[in-house]
């Protein structure tokens, strides 16, 4: 009962459009039961969000295309469970399904991939590097496929104009980390107020050149860790001068040390200050087959704060960096006061630890409100109402 009064309290807080969802998602739910367990059901389910079709659409292109595997990986991953919901099965054998489901790759994540962009074209004109034109701005990347490139591109290819392997990766992650942002700000906690921003592990730049979008003007400190990522991002700032971003090469921290930089796939995302053999993602190590931890230089940290003295507010501020949120927040306590929404991306689990759950605690020591949740992400800051978030609920 206990249980049920939290559920009713979360839902009652959440803005109207979240209330929406929630009613049409759980009246599509009911009229869907079937028996296909819950974790097979949901790894189909991202097939059809990437994809961007139905749930039966999505089983027809499975019978199709996938072919079948008979190691049921995906509830020894996610757990065994009874719980059954999902599509009527029509014809199909329910071990077949269930087979191919398994044939699936295992990192498909739908909320960034996917067919989203029409009118773009590649260009390079940098050795090693590759770019895209589209919706107003030129992003270059590295020129490079991961397997899960090449595996999520046999799913949507038939969707999309010929590319390459390497241009799909240039092509995805411009969708995922630039064109939703800007076609669903709130969703993404895009500023709402003309003033500067921040975007603290800014990669090569799709983050900051979003939220540029925003600003009036101002300007985006864009903060990058890592040399060759730097490098990248100052040649796409160069390439796009009617956006103000200010690229700033710097380890962000709550104290000033001398420490090592972290890397898990060099040319990527994935730098941090922590060594990524401490960090998980629902209970499951960051390292894979393909990478390791490698150490890649030292560095002497800095404070956010010191960077930020000239500028009375921010719009907004964004914190990825893999697992060292809370003490980018600890060296930012006088910038993330005058931000009026924060967003900080803490998925990861450290030392047996949620991130979500320091990063929350270094909000409130520094007195700023934290609304609730957004995907693997929290969402803090001043005034709060319209930002797409699930309030938190204390246990």
């Amino acid at each position: 009962m206990k249980s049920q009064s939290n559920l009713r309290a979360t839902y009652n807080r959440m803005p109207k459009v979240i209330q929406t969802g929630c009613r049409h998602l759980k009246k599509w739910t009911d009229q869907m039961k079937t028996q296909i367990p819950l974790h097979h059901y949901h790894h189909l389910k991202r097939l059809a969000d990437l994809r961007r079709c139905s749930i039966q659409e999505a089983l027809v292109y499975l019978m199709d295309n996938i072919p079948p595997v008979d190691n049921n990986w995906i509830d020894s991953h996610w757990g065994q469970t009874t719980e059954t919901r999902g599509l009527t099965i029509g014809n199909h054998n329910l071990a077949d399904v269930l087979d191919r489901i398994q044939g699936l790759p295992r990192n498909i994540r739908p909320v960034t991939d996917g067919p989203y962009l029409n009118e773009f074209e590649f260009f390079s004109d940098q050795p090693g590097l590759l770019g895209i034109r589209a919706q107003g701005v030129s992003v270059m990347d590295f020129e490079m496929a991961t397997s899960r490139d090449r595996a999520v591109y046999e799913l949507v290819k038939d969707l999309l104009p010929p590319m390459t392997h390497e241009q799909y990766r240039v092509y995805n992650t411009f969708n995922s980390q630039y064109l939703r942002l800007v076609r669903e700000p709130t969703l993404f906690t895009m500023p709402t107020i003309h003033a500067a921003a921040i975007d603290a592990g800014c990669y090569v730049g799709y983050k900051a050149f979003a939220l540029a979008q925003f600003v009036g003007g101002h300007d985006v400190l864009a903060f990058e860790l890592a040399t060759e990522n730097f490098e990248v991002l100052k040649l796409n700032i160069a390439n796009n001068p009617s956006l103000s971003i200010k690229p700033i090469q710097a380890a962000l921290s709550d104290q000033r040390v001398q420490t090592t930089i972290h890397t898990r796939n060099p040319k990527t995302m994935a730098h941090s200050l922590n060594n990524f053999e401490t960090l998980k993602e629902q209970n499951t190590s960051l390292l894979g087959d393909t990478n390791q931890n490698w150490e890649n230089g030292q560095v002497t940290t800095e404070f956010l704060d010191d960077f930020t003295v000239d500028y009375p507010s921010f719009s907004a501020v964004h914190i990825s960096v893999n697992g060292h949120e809370p003490e980018v927040i600890g060296g930012g306590t006088k910038t993330i006061q005058k931000a009026k929404i924060l967003r900080v991306s803490c998925p990861y689990q450290r030392d047996g630890r949620m991130v979500r759950d320091l990063v929350h605690e270094a909000f409130n020591r520094a007195g700023v409100q934290v609304f609730g949740k957004s995907g693997g992400a929290l969402v803090a800051g001043q005034e709060l109402g319209v930002q797409h978030a699930i309030p938190l609920v204390s246990n």
